[in-house]
Formats: structure tokens, sequence, C-alpha cells
């Protein structure tokens, strides 16, 4: 009887694990068998309080450098400052929304096209007039939201190499009473 028991506990769990396999197999966006954290840095001469000055899109400070060769290693974070003051007023960059369609409707960064994290591919039309080395800037709803994260890497994973996370988001765009709409 114990035996029997114990079979059935182990086939349970074979069964388990094989389904578990099968589902992240099927899914159109799979995880990883070993998640590795991405680091996220600051723009170089943004830390430690320091004001980095203008940011210049042709610097290659501007440019994502990667950590251990992979795009999914490191990405720049980049200030509410940053975003408004020397790329959304000089028009030196691309604003993409990474939330769903339905919030990016209700309003958004003014200028910013939607390409919600998990239809990279299903939108993948309005990538065509971005050029790879052309300055990216990505958001969501704000420091908690992970769609920017992944949008991000999504990004770079497609050989965009100017990408950079606004991680203050839309609350802190909001917040800030810059343009919406």
């Amino acid at each position: 009887m114990l035996q029997n028991s114990i079979v059935q506990v182990l086939l349970i769990i074979i069964a388990g694990i094989f389904i578990g396999v099968a589902s992240n197999h099927i899914r159109g966006n799979p995880l990883p068998w070993i998640a590795k954290p991405a680091v996220v840095k600051p723009i170089p001469g943004a830390a430690a309080g320091q004001d980095p000055g203008l940011v210049d899109p042709s610097s290659s400070d501007f440019f994502v450098k990667f950590e251990s060769g992979s795009t999914f290693d490191a990405y720049y974070s980049i200030s509410i400052e940053q975003v408004y003051g020397e790329i959304f007023l000089n028009k030196s960059g691309v604003f993409m929304d990474a939330r769903h369609a339905e919030k990016f409707q209700e309003a958004h960064i003014k200028g910013a096209i939607n390409i919600p994290y998990n239809e990279v591919w299903e939108n993948i039309e309005r990538l065509d007039d971005i050029t790879p080395d052309e300055l990216i800037i990505v958001y969501c709803d704000g420091a908690e939201c992970e769609a920017s994260k992944l949008l991000t890497q999504e990004l770079l994973a497609l050989g965009y190499t100017r990408v950079f996370l606004f991680d203050g988001g839309w609350l802190e765009w909001i917040d800030a009473g810059h343009p919406v709409e």
C-alpha cells in the first residue's frame, strides 16, 4: 500500500513537470530555464547626483553597452529630467508606450507610439520607420511596471542599440504635468 502511494506521488510529480515544460514551450514568450536578472544602469554622468548635461544622441556614451555579451544583461535607465528636458523638448527620440492598447488609447505621452510588450511581432510594422541606432525611450505605468523592461529587452534583441528605460513612466510624466494626448 505504501509502495503504491509513493508510485502515485512520483507519477503526479512527473506529470506536473511534463505539463509545465509543455506549457512553457507552447506559450508565445516562453520563460527561460534559468532566469538572469537585468542590470539597470544610469546614463553615464547621471550617477551620484551629478548633472549629466545635455544628452547628445550622437555621443558614444548614449549607446547601450552590454555586460556578459548578452542583450538581456544591461540597459540604461533615464530620468524624467533627461526624458523631458533633453529628449522630448528637442524631439530627439521616439517614445514607446509598452502598456496595453486600451491604456494607451485613454492617454499617453504626446507623440508616443504604442507597442505593447507582449505584442511586438504583431506590431512589427510600426518599427519599420525606426532605424536601429535611433534613440528610443520606453515607458509603461511606472517603476513597478515590468512591461517597459520587457519591451526594452525585445527591442535590444531585435538590434536596436539606443534603447532607454524611463522607469518613472506614465505616472511620473503626468505628475510632472508634461504634455499628453
